[in-house]
């Protein structure tokens, strides 16, 4: 079992947006910052973004879920209300 201290995709992660690519269509610019914290353990997952624009507000988009199959409201996405996380066995 892997703790959530020993878990490495569990952090804050930290866009580089230089080297970054991004597909959007004038007049959308990409973001200046995008910081995603990222808590993870066998059973449970919760993601918080921070999106940073240049003329805009910061977008803070959350989620919080179980690997249980059931759907989570996820706040602030456009085009998904809801996610699902399943345990993966191999």
């Amino acid at each position: 079992m892997i703790l959530p201290h020993d878990d490495p995709f569990a952090g804050v992660w930290n866009s580089d947006i230089p080297k970054s690519r991004f597909t959007t269509l004038p007049p959308l610019r990409p973001p200046l910052s995008w910081r995603q914290h990222i808590i993870a353990s066998p059973i449970h997952l919760s993601v918080r973004e921070e999106i940073a624009h240049c003329n805009s507000s910061p977008i803070l988009v959350r989620v919080a879920a179980q690997f249980d199959g059931r759907d989570y409201t996820r706040s602030r996405l456009a085009g998904a209300e809801t996610i699902g996380l399943y345990p993966q066995r191999f």
